[in-house]
């Protein structure tokens, strides 16, 4: 009988390999997973970058009785959402740029632009049988950054024309 080669990750060790495949192009961000104590540390060589970071990624990530534990160093909260942004994905090729748009009631929103294009990593999980898991940079960073008013988009694109298509 022919043995399965079946190999099952636990969704800490597929938030790491997320958190990893928003940041593995960043030549200022490399990503340190620890599985026997789930804990993922952000290095940062940028200490800016770092600030920013620090204020975008959650300090812990609860999965059920298993606590994922996110460190990035040093926290600085004097940024603007625009700056954090910038400050954080500045050098990453994923990273578009930003926008800030009023809201009905006047309040500014900022938006990361990342680019309309896919990453695929190593994922063995039940959900899929291929062994790879491909999404948009967009829906990585809205499973890895923590969730606050600041909104992650993908969904503008410039044309050839400088026109703007949705």
């Amino acid at each position: 009988m022919e043995e399965s080669k079946l190999r099952l990750s636990s969704p800490w060790d597929m938030w790491a390999k997320k958190a990893n495949a928003l940041f593995e192009q960043d030549d200022e961000v490399a990503i340190e997973y620890n599985g026997d104590v789930p804990s993922v540390t952000l290095l940062v060589d940028n200490p800016t970058k770092a600030d920013a970071l620090a204020r975008l990624m959650p300090e812990s990530v609860e999965f059920g009785n298993v606590t994922l534990k996110v460190a990035v160093v040093p926290a600085n909260d004097e940024q603007s959402a625009e700056q954090t942004f910038r400050a954080a994905f500045d050098g990453n090729p994923a990273f578009a740029g930003t926008e800030v748009e009023g809201m009905p009631d006047g309040s500014p929103v900022t938006f990361a632009l990342f680019e309309p294009a896919c990453t695929q990593w190593f994922a063995d999980d039940l959900r899929n049988p291929y062994g790879l898991q491909t999404m948009t940079y967009e829906q990585v960073a809205e499973d890895v950054l923590k969730p606050s008013d600041v909104r992650i988009t993908s969904d503008v694109v410039v044309g050839i024309t400088g026109e703007e298509v949705r």
